[in-house]
């Protein structure tokens, strides 16, 4: 726990030059453009999910790209239910514009197929959400549904492009990297869910895995556990168990040690 510490601290001072802070800046501005609340959280997600970023080749872009996409992500995410497609497509274009900077071809390719895939299973869910009774559904918010859009197109495609950014002489497209990163999303989402047990217990909504895991701490401590293991036996070069690593460990710091969820009883949204 205290290396993990270490390593997520020295990670924040290290991502500190001009470039990021201007960045980070204007994602800030555009946020409150948007009149939303807690831009915090999307630093969270960065800083947590970028916890090895100063090693990285690539580290500044990785960084900044890692800002836009949960920006992105998280500012549509709050408009979709809203049905105003408009202004989806508007911050879209503007997200795109932003990420265009610091992508090539190949990638920012890459990365608008996997926003358009998401978006649609947004859509999809809000329209499950209006057909079910909120209290008393297991499947109203950690859903299998919910569960499958985290895993393969929310944390794989950020792993996959994080890659793509830093190591382009990897084989990304083997079927071992491909199972590798979809192991470590289910363990990421799994830490998701087992993580909002503590943040959403304040909330009507019931929790998918409540019984399953009431002990969050123990739970999250086996599932860090069961994924460095698979790492340290799977054949893959060390550039990329290095994402994948940081993936994992950023997912269980994010619920482990962030003030902002543990222990929250009001909803962080």
């Amino acid at each position: 726990m205290n290396t993990l510490i270490e390593s997520f601290n020295k990670t924040k001072q290290a991502m500190t030059s001009e470039k990021i802070t201007r960045a980070v800046a204007e994602l800030n501005q555009y946020w409150d453009e948007l009149e939303l609340d807690h831009f915090e959280h999307v630093m969270d997600f960065t800083n947590y999910l970028s916890l090895y970023c100063e090693q990285l080749p690539c580290a500044e872009t990785t960084y900044i790209v890692l800002a836009i996409l949960f920006s992105h992500y998280l500012a549509i995410d709050k408009f979709l239910l809203r049905d105003d497609n408009s202004i989806v497509d508007s911050i879209h274009a503007k997200y795109m514009s932003l990420m265009s900077r610091h992508l090539d071809h190949e990638e920012l390719a890459y990365y608008k197929y996997s926003f358009k895939t998401w978006v649609a299973s947004c859509h999809e869910e809000a329209i499950l959400k209006r057909t079910l009774p909120v209290i008393g559904t297991r499947i109203a918010r950690h859903s299998m549904w919910a569960d499958w859009r985290w895993v393969n197109i929310g944390v794989a495609p950020f792993m996959r492009l994080v890659m793509m950014i830093n190591f382009q002489n990897e084989n990304l497209y083997s079927a071992l990297t491909q199972s590798s990163i979809v192991y470590i999303s289910m363990q990421c989402a799994y830490l998701n869910d087992v993580g909002s047990v503590v943040k959403d217990k304040g909330s009507n909504e019931v929790n998918y895995y409540l019984e399953v895991a009431p002990d969050t701490v123990g739970k999250q401590t086996d599932i860090l556990e069961q994924s460095n293991k698979y790492l340290e036996t799977v054949d893959l070069s060390h550039n990329l168990k290095h994402v994948l690593r940081s993936a994992i460990h950023g997912s269980y710091l994010l619920y482990t040690l962030s003030e902002r969820y543990f222990g929250r009883t009001e909803s962080n949204w």
